[in-house]
């Protein structure tokens, strides 16, 4: 079937990401000038065509045409609303604040959406502030980028605030109104353990929910039904219509409470893909037009690029999109093949059903796992299960959630009564994701060389696959038995490796600016530190993982500071530890952190050992000397140091040290030379002493480091360990490094 307008408007969306793509790697008149590049020659080819008469041409040139436009208007874009708020990065001045929504709580401080030098900002502030939509601020304030989807900006609180309140809320901001009292109700009528989880169905809050967890939810793969997205939207049409009928009359009703829906949770555009898309189904029929899925699938992803092209960078959208566009090219297909194979499981009701959902469900997985992998380093295993299981379960809970809210706000006690009957099912749900998220191989990670290629081969057998059923030499069996058998291969290779291979693979992990340094051997696993800018806790999960395994025997805390410890409550959240050991309590040390980390720790069974003596760790094969800290003068000296033996291989970890400390640790237990030092302060100038390394002549070292106001690693750091001759591998440079020792 023919789609002109449906292959035009995809062309202009792609043009629109083209552009986007080079205004990440190149400036803008490099944009600028491949815009008039591409339009004077595609003007060229058009009057070639005309005067030459060669119409069969034409069409192609059109399509050619759209592309250049979606680039002209990315950098007409660029150019008219982000050039000039971009203009202030860097500086401090006062500047007034429209609010636009509430003020919501981050690890950063308390963040409030305002209107700022013609678009949206975040405005940070220390303390929440009482305001309301409509209210205006005026303050000193720094700007600075921020690397967040939703804001182009940031400005941070530099003075006292004058706050001037409206005098009652703009119809533009009544949806955050709305929006804010509807999650306050929630916190009110639903239990403590399913409050967070009926925020993120409802409204996409997921504030609520631990890193780890969010982690968790991505590796079950039911991350997609806790950000309100085109799933949501097209839930609230069924219950519409189911409600309402079909009628063209219910039709004018239907399409304003989407509306009204999507305006409240924020317009997501995923959401807003949905909502048109579902506006063109729904009004089809009044305008006596057929509706095409497609067709409406690009329009939407015209509008939303037109109306804001910044969108083209939201990792939603382009989950949306992708998965939208699997389950109209491929799940109808497959679904007809498994019918002719299988006729007598599509005439039964319930067998239909599943059949659907297989199919639509594998479609979607098919087209979003290369982004998935690109964007989050993994590709769930779990998710075809995960949604077969629980989309009709998270389908029935969110229809009730919007139900018990609505009657919350007639009568408060019989949605709470309505709420608590209904907490088993998201505390089930709940469970679930935890549970399987700790499976081994519930995911594969691109952090595994062997992962990326099988994911390559995948890809390359379906193609294949596909072009032989449509030639009518093979049947579709055939390629997915092969994917299959060979995954099975891939975890069952990985597994027997990691259980016979007499090897022991030290991982520095990225986890920007901190450290986290992973050991496994044959048995056993380890870990020193985990803390960073970077989620610290989720990344060494990750790298633990992608190795098969779901547990850590020991793990060593050298001090309590952030950036060595910040990670492990969504560690201990994501995999088994058996034991963990800290320093024992200093007066200087950070107090919150040590009481937050062992409250953790002993509600999921993990033994904690404080270390006030020198102690030995055997994990097989591997040895782990861990040092009780020899100078007392401040809290960077009040550091465990860790010594990992493993045949003739030395690696030592001093946490932030410096040097007086290092040649303390030397002189009073007798160092041997190393193979492998860990930069002590991640490569400070007040670290690694000139002496402590002449004394330990470290073959190589890694500098586990981020993006940083410090300075780290130094100049006069890394000349040190050039005299000597050690390689040095920098986290910020190479992302995880792993050093892998024969036995």
């Amino acid at each position: 079937m023919s789609r002109p307008l449906s292959a035009a408007l995809l062309l202009f969306s792609v043009g629109v990401w083209a552009g986007h793509c080079l205004l990440q790697g190149t400036s803008d008149p490099i944009l600028l000038a491949v815009f008039l590049v591409c339009l004077i020659a595609t003007l060229l080819c058009c009057g070639a065509v005309l005067l030459l008469k060669k119409r069969s041409m034409m069409r192609f040139l059109i399509l050619c045409m759209c592309f250049v436009i979606g680039l002209g208007w990315r950098w007409g874009s660029h150019r008219l609303w982000n050039m000039p708020p971009l203009t202030h990065v860097g500086a401090q001045t006062q500047i007034s604040l429209q609010v636009l929504g509430y003020p919501s709580q981050t690890q950063y401080g308390f963040r409030t959406p305002v209107r700022a030098f013609e678009t949206t900002i975040a405005f940070f502030t220390e303390d929440a502030i009482d305001v309301t939509p409509g209210d205006t601020i005026v303050t000193d304030a720094q700007i600075s980028p921020y690397e967040n989807q939703q804001f182009l900006l940031k400005a941070t609180q530099k003075s006292a605030l004058q706050i001037t309140h409206a005098a009652g809320i703009p119809l533009a901001l009544q949806p955050a109104r709305f929006r804010h009292a509807i999650l306050e109700r929630i916190n009110t009528i639903f239990p403590t353990q399913s409050e967070a989880f009926v925020r993120a169905l409802l409204m996409g809050d997921t504030s609520g929910f631990s890193s780890g967890f969010r982690a968790a939810l991505s590796s079950s793969g039911l991350s997609h039904t806790v950000s309100v997205s085109g799933l949501h939207i097209a839930m609230l049409a069924g219950l519409l219509v189911t409600i309402l009928g079909g009628s063209r009359r219910s039709v004018w009703v239907i399409v304003p409470i989407l509306f009204i829906f999507t305006a409240i949770v924020g317009f997501p555009p995923s959401a807003v893909r949905s909502l048109v898309m579902c506006a063109f189904s729904l009004f089809a029929p009044v305008v006596r037009r057929n509706y095409d899925a497609l067709t409406g699938l690009s329009v939407a992803l015209c509008l939303i690029l037109l109306v804001s092209p910044n969108a083209v960078d939201d990792i939603g959208l382009q989950l949306s999109f992708s998965a939208t566009l699997g389950m109209l090219l491929v799940a109808q297909p497959w679904q007809e093949s498994i019918k002719l194979r299988f006729p007598k499981l599509a005439k039964t009701r319930n067998g239909s059903k599943f059949l659907s959902t297989l199919c639509t469900t594998g479609a979607a997985i098919l087209f979003t796992a290369p982004l998935t992998a690109y964007y989050f380093g993994s590709v769930s295993l779990m998710a075809p299960i995960s949604n077969l299981l629980f989309l009709p379960l998270i389908s029935f809970l969110f229809v009730s959630a919007i139900g018990i809210v609505a009657v919350s706000f007639i009568w408060i006690p019989l949605g709470a009564f309505l709420a608590s009957l209904f907490d088993y099912g998201f505390q089930f749900i709940t469970l679930f994701v935890q549970w399987s998220a700790k499976l081994p191989f519930a995911s594969i990670y691109t952090q595994q060389t062997l992962s990326v290629f099988f994911l390559l081969y995948l890809y390359a057998l379906i193609l294949l696959g596909y072009i032989a059923w449509r030639r009518g030499t093979l049947r579709l069996i055939v390629p997915s038995c092969m994917a299959v058998i060979s995954l099975c291969f891939l975890l069952l290779g990985t597994a027997i490796f990691n259980d016979t291979a007499k090897l022991l693979q030290v991982t520095a992990v990225d986890v920007g600016q901190g450290q986290s340094i992973l050991l496994t051997n044959q048995t056993n696993a380890a870990l020193i530190d985990c803390g960073g800018t970077r989620t610290p806790g989720n990344n060494a999960a990750d790298a633990l993982l992608a190795t098969g395994r779901t547990r850590i025997d020991v793990v060593v805390l050298t001090h309590f500071h952030a950036d060595h410890v910040n990670g492990m409550l969504d560690l201990l959240e994501r995999v088994n530890v058996n034991t963990l050991l800290v320093p024992p309590p200093f007066a200087e040390e950070d107090i919150m952190w040590r009481e937050r980390i062992l409250e953790k720790a002993a509600s999921v069974g993990t033994s904690v050992v404080v270390v006030t003596e020198d102690k030995v760790v055997s994990l097989g094969d591997c040895m782990l000397h861990v040092y009780m800290p020899r100078d007392m003068s401040s809290q960077n000296e009040l550091c465990l140091a860790v010594l990992a033996q493993y045949h003739s291989f030395d690696m030592l970890v001093t946490g932030d040290m410096n040097g007086d400390s290092e040649r303390v640790l030397f002189s009073s237990v007798g160092l041997p030379s190393l193979e492998l030092f860990v930069a002590g302060h991640h490569g400070s100038k007040h670290s690694s002493d000139p002496l402590f390394l002449a004394y330990t002549t470290p073959k190589a070292a890694i500098i586990s480091v981020g993006a940083n106001q410090y300075g780290h690693p130094t100049a006069e750091t890394l000349a040190r360990y050039d005299a000597i001759g050690a390689r040095v591998y920098r986290t910020d440079e190479s992302g995880n490094i792993t050093i892998t020792v024969s036995g």
